[in-house]
């Protein structure tokens, strides 16, 4: 189900193994990471970023949730780490654009919906 969600090159010879790709990962552009520490894909997101920056010198910025599931922001929207995700989510983005976010245009609390 999931690998069907990314529709995958099947023709790829690595099979799906992003960090092992046989085309390298040279000059690529700066990446960003938010990586849960409960999330399934943790690990393959902490060699990725590993990959990148050590081995290629790709600028790379990780942020780390320990203890919090994938999807967490969304699940959970009321817990005080969906708020510093909010946060380091925009303040990557713009690390990645090389801009420095206006806070005082982002909702970083979930709002509870009035029915």
């Amino acid at each position: 189900m999931f690998l069907s969600g990314y529709q995958p090159d099947i023709d790829d010879g690595v099979l799906y193994a992003t960090f092992n790709h046989p085309k390298g990962h040279k000059d690529l552009p700066p990446t960003y990471f938010q990586i849960d520490g409960m999330d399934p894909l943790r690990d393959e997101g902490l060699i990725y970023e590993r990959v990148l920056n050590g081995e290629f010198g790709v600028k790379t910025k990780l942020n780390v949730y320990p203890g919090l599931p994938h999807g967490h922001w969304v699940f959970f929207p009321f817990l005080k780490s969906r708020e510093k995700f909010r946060k380091e989510q925009v303040d990557g983005m713009g690390w990645l654009l090389g801009k420095e976010p206006d806070f005082t245009k982002v909702v970083l609390k979930a709002i509870a919906a009035v029915v």
